[in-house]
């Protein structure tokens, strides 16, 4: 990207958009499930356990950066819970991956990836879930929208100290454009 353009990422708050993160883990594994379910018709443990060399597999492809390992060690915990019928802490997933990244490079502790990675996860598992509850009597057709709009704000407070220090800005309208580029 041309400096010009990067600045505009940045500024409208979406820059995750262009950086291979958990959004992208995510996609990459419905999408996988989906196929796997679907078209191959497979058993969902059967698909379950297919699931986790082709996370690998994408989160070599995708060089094996701190929000990739984090997005990916928490989706094969994620997966391995349903396998082994156990309760998920969500918690100890983040908890996992952070021990993952750090014994491989422990100097990643101090990168921008690494920090707003793990911060702006934290902040949608915890924040989003309290912004919900102030907007549950909302009406059935505006619930999707609103659950978006509560997981953008949940992200942006909890990275703006960030933002501000690894960019010299925050962005205001970051929460709009959250709702719009991302399922774009």
């Amino acid at each position: 990207l041309s400096p010009y353009l990067k600045d505009i990422f940045i500024d409208a708050g979406v820059m995750h958009v262009l950086v291979v993160s958990g959004l992208h883990v995510g996609f990459i594994s419905l999408i996988f499930f989906w196929i796997f379910r679907k078209i191959f018709r497979l058993k969902k443990k059967i698909a379950l356990i297919l699931l986790i060399p082709a996370v690998l597999f994408y989160a070599m492809v995708a060089g094996f950066t701190p929000p990739v390992i984090r997005a990916s060690t928490m989706t094969i915990v994620v997966v391995l819970s349903f396998l082994f019928s156990r309760n998920l802490n969500i918690f100890q997933s983040i908890a996992i991956a952070a021990l993952i990244i750090l014994i491989i490079n422990p100097s990643a502790l101090f990168g921008a990836s690494f920090q707003m990675s793990f911060i702006a996860t934290i902040g949608i598992i915890y924040l989003a879930p309290k912004f919900f509850k102030l907007v549950q009597r909302v009406h059935p057709i505006l619930k999707w929208p609103v659950g978006l709009l509560c997981v953008s704000i949940s992200a942006q407070i909890s990275i703006a100290l960030l933002t501000a220090y690894y960019f010299n800005k925050i962005s205001i309208i970051a929460v709009i454009s959250n709702l719009i580029i991302p399922p774009m």
